[in-house]
């Protein structure tokens, strides 16, 4: 596989990892409020309150993991972009690219030209 392969490989999986960070956001409001409180059983009679299990730090790193990675995470399209530009850079940065940039540049000069005695 050449690079463009590898490029847009992961801009297939890229887009997953937000959904993985509200998988992970949900997993952590199951570990906040329906799990119990450390040191209680799962059917225990000593809860002190519903909001006991708040002082866990697992669920609010997930929390905060699965947020940073839902949100940051680009869209395909904006991956495509990406890739795009990627792409035409190094093609305007080889040396083929430059000539054809100079020959393009030749070919408006000519038609400007043209343009310019009406001809």
């Amino acid at each position: 596989m050449n690079n463009v392969s590898w490029i847009l490989y992961v801009i297939d999986v890229i887009p997953s990892l937000g959904i993985l960070g509200l998988l992970l956001c949900g997993l952590s409001i199951l570990l906040l409020f329906i799990l119990p409180p450390k040191g209680i059983t799962m059917f225990g009679q000593h809860h002190d309150s519903p909001f006991a299990a708040l002082d866990r730090p697992l669920p609010w790193v997930l929390m905060v993991i699965g947020a940073i990675l839902a949100s940051f995470t680009p869209s395909k399209e904006t991956l495509y972009m990406i890739a795009a530009s990627e792409v035409g850079e190094a093609i305007i940065s080889s040396e083929e690219g430059r000539e054809l940039v100079l020959d393009i540049k030749t070919i408006l000069d000519l038609q400007i030209e043209k343009l310019k005695t009406g001809g």
